[in-house]
């Protein structure tokens, strides 16, 4: 299990540990009511490409992956994914998912089984 956790990271696959998982589902599954109103008021508006990306990562795509669905290089993939946790005040891409899931952006593959991710299974 640890083992192909490292080999998940190793190739840019997105790890999440159970109780991560848990806290991003419980987040989802709330009502519209039952979330934080200011939380949609303060979404900056991400560019058209940003958008893209962000619903890539909640569909559980990889930075080479993303690239890849967008016809980018892994570079350019990986600027988009930068610039939008740059206008959602992500640190990093958990943080940018969170943020994009508070702000009513995106909807993460928890609830979508029709997800991009099953593409490359």
């Amino acid at each position: 299990m640890i083992v192909d956790a490292v080999r998940d990271v190793m190739n840019d696959t997105m790890v999440l540990s159970p109780s991560v998982v848990e806290l991003l589902a419980d987040q989802v599954t709330q009502s519209p009511t039952t979330r934080s109103p200011a939380a949609s008021a303060e979404a900056p508006d991400l560019t058209e490409r940003e958008q893209q990306v962000v619903e890539l990562i909640a569909g559980g795509l990889n930075n080479k992956e993303i690239a890849q669905e967008l016809h980018l290089s892994e570079g350019a993939g990986k600027l988009h994914v930068g610039k939008a946790c740059d206008r959602l005040g992500a640190r990093d891409r958990v943080q940018l998912l969170v943020r994009a899931v508070e702000c009513g952006l995106v909807t993460p593959s928890l609830l979508r089984p029709e997800t991009a991710r099953d593409r490359y299974r």
